[in-house]
């Protein structure tokens, strides 16, 4: 029987758990808590410039469903949703956060899970407010930790 692509994610995803489980790692975490949702942080700190939001070094706790990754060799945005959107509003965007992350940033431990995620993993983030050269508002992630791993692709 052969394989089907869904199947060979399954199998390449199930890899990855295992590959967590023996670093140590529990691909099923259940001990994060966050402080801010995302709709919250972007209100809190939307309305802050670059300048404002460097003042700022407060560390937020953020959890959510990795929805897009964009790796750079030793940088990475990645785009999280946490589901606290105003739904039926048609504003996609205030659920979802961009996060950025640098390998110098994070411990080693940290970088290597970071290393196994795939879209549709839960993850938990630590960070400070930041805003891009392009000027969108971002977390720069300063801790990262892996939730819950997803088996299956995204619908």
């Amino acid at each position: 029987m052969t394989q089907t692509p869904l199947d060979n994610l399954f199998a390449q995803r199930q890899r990855k758990a295992d590959e967590l489980r023996a670093m140590g790692v529990n691909p099923y975490a259940n001990d994060f808590r966050r402080d801010i949702l995302v709709q919250d942080f972007l209100a809190r700190f939307a309305p802050l410039d670059k300048a404002a939001l460097e003042g700022t070094p407060t560390q937020h706790a953020l959890c959510g469903r990795v929805v897009a990754i964009n790796s750079f060799g030793k940088a990475a945005f990645v785009r999280m949703v946490d589901g606290s959107s105003a739904a039926g509003r048609g504003d996609d965007e205030a659920g979802r956060l961009q996060l950025y992350i640098r390998r110098d940033g994070l411990s080693e431990d940290a970088w290597q899970v970071f290393k196994r995620l795939d879209l549709g993993d839960f993850i938990g983030v630590r960070g400070t407010p930041m805003r891009t050269k392009t000027g969108e508002l971002s977390l720069s992630v300063e801790d990262f930790r892996l939730l819950t791993k997803a088996l299956r692709p995204l619908p």
